[in-house]
């Protein structure tokens, strides 16, 4: 007898990981180049499931999490059980994980001349668009979509291009157009199908710069005409001198010649027209990495590190606040007169929707004095996003939401829906549901990332102030009669139960706690306006403003490990009130160790510090093992719990490094600082 099919996630660590390797380097000619970092980053994130006939290795599916959809990179069945099913299997799992986690749906690119195109209809998938292949034929790509809702979202989605965009530099795009060399293979790596949907390669004008000065009219011709098939992003000329002139200072080339004058222009074009990456070979560059990145906010990878990494780079750019010079963000309520200004910067023409239309409909709510109340947000007199609200009881009904489209106006409005969701749960808990029809995709990117949930035309959270047990928690949901309420399967944990009804606590499951301890000063720049006050300068905007943060510890033998809560302890210090005690309490996504200067790196675009931060807890050894902690969500405590109250609870520790507690103490904890009790 046959023995049946089984489908399983792997984990990096797995012997069964290089079984894959070895498949997909056999079918790399349909698949596309995948280095072996990709292989390891997926199967650590769970992202990599292989299907089985006893202990062999049959095929894998391989895909991300990427704005609220399961995109696939790589599906593969050995030839030999082709007809046995075993692609349904392997995508009928990423179905159901995507259904687990609510996502959008499931979505993928395949060329057009391929014979798995007659695959997808079979297995769900529509069509949904085509965009133009990066290969060296340049074969049309079908986008295959399974969507998950009753709406199509993604149709109009796919139309609005949200690619990472990534510039290429010289080196680069001869790896990839020049036949008469042997150039450097892992360019080839950008040209695979699946990354199409993912990443659009860019130039900026210095790339005919460099080719101009090639002195045979052939092939400098015809890379000429392959360039100008590539998006060229535009930007402003005076600004991108400015960051050439602070570059030489930066790479000591006060008098730099014709080669090093284009690095450093190419460097000074892409962070000026905002691009997210910079790919390039370049030692003299990625020397300075970093510094480019805090200063400008511009990713500075070579290609095989990006695929490996195209998680944390899409992160990176969607949360990255250093480009920007300003970081004061006011909010105001505008007057009738200043509609056109707003309509012209938050109609959504991609879903048909008119200027003239938006702005009657705007001129309405704002004269609605005593029904909505509209609110603006702006940095440097520039709108960053709009919210039209009308209030009743703890529910919050959203009439409009509109965010500009950067990444400071996108975290902007991450937190100020946050700060509405708080307001609804210390209300004693409702609904916030956003009945605007015409959102863009960004904003249901965002709606998604924090929780809410499509209802018909509506998107939908409820703000639950309920701690219990999940049978208590989902009961609690009921009474406010939340329509499409997740429930937990085999799929869901906990952790990620709770993350979806947030600010809710589930009890009974044992989620880790751990008390971590803070300097009072880091704790105004990470945890905002409650401790801000207690300093003579307040935190940097862009800071407070992320969803996640990042904090550093040199505790590598405190066995702390995500997933988890986190509460923070705030250290004893003479100078600022409120010290020694518990402030906060926030969802605890992810702990790495490692070197000092690896990690910060990692999430130099998190948190508030800076290198000598970490060179002062490592006493300037950048190879010093240490941890790094990331971290969302964070809820200010309205009354501290003392150190004192933590001890009358039967935690007999001074937190001089993380400490894990106890759920029932974690309880406790929580019910004092905010100010509540619950009724179970």
């Amino acid at each position: 007898m046959t023995p049946p099919i089984r489908i399983s996630a792997i984990a990096a660590a797995s012997p069964k990981l290089e079984l894959v390797k070895q498949l997909g380097r056999k079918y790399s000619a349909t698949l596309g180049w995948f280095p072996n970092g990709a292989y390891e980053e997926h199967a650590d994130k769970g992202h990599l499931f292989i299907a089985e006939e006893g202990d062999v290795v049959v095929g894998y599916v391989a895909f991300r999490i990427s704005k609220g959809r399961a995109m696939i990179a790589h599906l593969c069945v050995a030839k030999a059980f082709n007809k046995r099913g075993v692609a349904r299997l392997l995508a009928d799992e990423v179905k159901a994980l995507a259904r687990s986690q609510d996502l959008r749906g499931v979505g993928l690119h395949c060329r057009r001349d391929y014979p798995s195109t007659t695959l997808w209809p079979r297995l769900g998938f529509v069509p949904r668009g085509t965009k133009q292949g990066r290969g060296v034929d340049a074969v049309e790509l079908t986008f295959w979509w399974f969507d998950l809702h009753p709406r199509d979202l993604f149709s109009e989605l796919e139309q609005d291009d949200g690619r990472l965009q990534a510039v290429i530099d010289n080196n680069v795009f001869r790896d990839l157009h020049d036949a008469g060399e042997i150039r450097n293979e892992e360019a080839q790596y950008l040209l695979a199908d699946w990354l199409t949907g993912q990443l659009e390669l860019c130039i900026v004008d210095e790339l005919f710069v460099e080719l101009n000065r090639l002195p045979l009219e052939m092939p400098r011709e015809d890379w000429i005409r392959e360039a100008r098939q590539y998006r060229e992003l535009v930007f402003d000329q005076t600004k991108a001198d400015a960051v050439y002139r602070e570059l030489k200072v930066l790479f000591k080339h006060p008098e730099p010649d014709a080669t090093q004058e284009s690095d450093m222009r190419f460097v000074a074009k892409a962070a000026t027209a905002q691009a997210d990456i910079l790919l390039t070979r370049d030692k003299e560059i990625l020397d300075h990495a970093e510094d480019i990145e805090a200063k400008y906010g511009l990713q500075v990878v070579r290609p095989v590190d990006l695929i490996a990494r195209l998680d944390e780079a899409e992160r990176a750019a969607m949360y990255q606040p250093a480009r920007f010079a300003s970081t004061d963000i006011q909010q105001f309520r505008p007057r009738p007169d200043y509609a056109d200004e707003l309509a012209a910067a938050f109609h959504n023409p991609s879903a048909r929707e008119k200027r003239d239309q938006f702005c009657a409909k705007l001129r309405t709510v704002i004269a609605d004095a005593h029904g909505q109340n509209v609110i603006v947000a702006q940095a440097d007199n520039v709108a960053l996003f709009l919210v039209a609200r009308r209030t009743g009881s703890a529910n919050i009904e959203i009439t409009l939401l509109r965010v500009a489209r950067d990444a400071l106006a996108e975290t902007a409005l991450r937190h100020g829906l946050l700060s509405l969701l708080s307001e609804a749960a210390q209300q004693g808990g409702g609904m916030v549901q956003i009945t605007d029809s015409l959102l863009s995709e960004p904003c249901e990117v965002i709606l998604h990332e924090l929780g809410f949930r499509q209802t018909g035309e509506n998107w939908e959270k409820l703000a639950l102030r309920a701690m219990g047990s999940t049978e208590e928690v989902i009961a609690a949901a009921r009474q406010s009669l939340m329509e499409g309420f997740i429930t937990p399967t085999d799929r869901i944990t906990a952790f990620a139960f709770e993350g979806a009804h947030w600010p809710a606590k589930i009890l009974g499951h044992d989620i880790p706690t751990w008390v971590v301890p803070i300097r009072p000063g880091w704790a105004a720049q990470l945890f905002e306006t409650k401790f801000a006050g207690e300093l003579l300068l307040p935190p940097e905007r862009t800071l407070i403003l992320n969803r996640e943060n990042v904090y550093y510890s040199g505790a590598t033998q405190s066995g702390m490990s995500g997933d988890g809560r986190l509460l923070w302890y705030t250290s004893d210090d003479p100078d600022q009130p409120g010290s020694k005690s518990i402030r906060a309490c926030s969802r605890l996504l992810e702990v790495r160790k490692g070197a000092a200067k690896r990690l910060y790196h990692d999430f130099q675009r998190l948190g508030v510090f800076a290198w000598r931060d970490i060179a002062e807890m490592t006493s300037g050894k950048p190879e010093k093992v240490i941890l790094g902690i990331r971290f969302s969500d964070t809820e200010l405590f309205d009354q501290p719990v003392s150190y004192e109250v933590t001890r009358t609870l039967g935690i007999k520790h001074n937190f001089a490094s993380p400490v894990r507690i106890a759920e029932s103490q974690f309880a406790e904890i929580y019910r004092r600082g905010i100010h509540w009790r619950d009724k179970a």
